[in-house]
């Protein structure tokens, strides 16, 4: 079967190489596009009703019906049915982006046997890939297991935040992410006085001290081997039960977070403090993964801990009240948008237009 929108591996069937490039070069277009071309019409032709209703009355743009066609997919055929409707659900709202994410997540919480095997498939297809860009520029893309992807990434960030605000220094996180990236790769190598030779005009050589994080949430059973439930990958999403505990006896600290109902984590507050404690931070940030505003992927660890009701309103510090936001979005709030939070961490938006979407928590795709 033609392969899923997150996944490069490609069909090894001659008589599907031959339709997609067929259709490619009727159609003028790239492999890829020819590809989702053929999932979504093949799957919208053989089930998918209530997904080609709301394609129809226009509760669902194209490029989220392709989303959940890739994912349709990837389901054994008597689970199909129930996907669609958790499918339709959880893109409703959301980013084309985010769509892919949650779909990805759906399709493996609901085949979790097979990840192991699928992701030693994959693991084998890693590469890094030049695309060209326009004005001198391009994009380099580096296909590798989720678990380094995530630290390399959080490595850069780090170093980024480090640099940020530094006197002189007027770059944005994304320049200076890119920058810490073009330092430790094409720096010289050790032997050649590494120290001395590295750009230092740039500032980008504190990356060298920063230790990535990887957070990983792993069920009980899980761990202990006696289930084959996925954990979940902060920043990633659903991870084979096989790497969940590699992952979780590399950790040199363990925390309990809620999602035991013997936990001691702290969720509640009230009234009493403004600040939020970091045993509360730490939970949201799992819960929440990225800014909680619908479309936006900013990671919660570059936004604020935003009071949904505030604090001078009455509002309390609870799990309930409190959510993440970037910069730009929570200065939204003061501009005619307003926000409700379900105690189950449900987001619900209204435009200053009035218009209405929903935002879902991460740990609740993930559970």
């Amino acid at each position: 079967m033609l392969a899923a929108l997150w996944s490069r591996t490609r069909t090894d069937s001659r008589g599907d190489e031959a339709v997609l490039r067929e259709v490619a070069m009727i159609s003028g277009v790239s492999l890829a596009a020819a590809e989702r071309m053929l999932t979504t019409s093949g799957a919208l032709e053989q089930g998918l009703e209530a997904t080609r209703k709301n394609l129809l009355d226009g509760a669902l743009p194209w490029s989220h019906v392709e989303v959940i066609a890739a994912g349709w997919w990837q389901v054994e055929p008597e689970l199909r049915d129930r996907y669609e409707v958790e499918a339709i659900r959880v893109v409703t709202g959301a980013g084309v982006g985010q769509a892919k994410d949650r779909v990805r997540r759906l399709v493996d919480r609901m085949n979790p046997a097979a990840m192991a095997e699928r992701h030693e498939k994959e693991r084998a297809e890693r590469d890094v890939i030049l695309e060209p860009g326009a004005n001198g520029m391009a994009w380099l893309h580096a296909y590798l297991p989720a678990a380094e992807a995530v630290a390399i990434r959080d490595r850069l960030t780090r170093a980024a935040v480090g640099l940020h605000g530094q006197e002189g220094e007027d770059r944005c996180i994304g320049q200076l992410r890119a920058d810490v990236l073009i330092d430790l790769l094409l720096a010289p190598l050790p032997e050649a006085d590494f120290w001395q030779v590295l750009d230092k005009s740039r500032r980008t050589v504190c990356a060298l001290d920063i230790v990535p994080q990887v957070h990983v949430t792993v069920p009980v059973m899980t761990l202990l081997g006696k289930g084959n439930e996925p954990g979940n990958l902060r920043g990633y999403g659903p991870i084979d039960p096989v790497t969940a505990r590699r992952l979780t006896a590399q950790a040199p600290s363990l925390y309990r977070i809620l999602i035991d109902p013997g936990t001691d984590t702290v969720v509640q507050v009230g009234r009493e403090h403004y600040e939020v404690p970091p045993a509360l931070r730490r939970y949201l940030q799992i819960r929440d993964e990225r800014c909680r505003f619908p479309g936006c992927d900013r990671t919660a660890d570059l936004c604020d801990i935003d009071h949904t009701i505030p604090w001078f309103w009455d509002g309390e510090t609870n799990a309930n009240n409190l959510a993440h936001l970037c910069r730009v979005h929570h200065r939204l709030k003061e501009r005619g948008w307003s926000v409700v939070t379900d105690d189950d961490g449900v987001m619900h938006w209204t435009s200053p237009f009035g218009r209405t979407r929903i935002t879902l928590p991460a740990v609740a795709l993930a559970a």
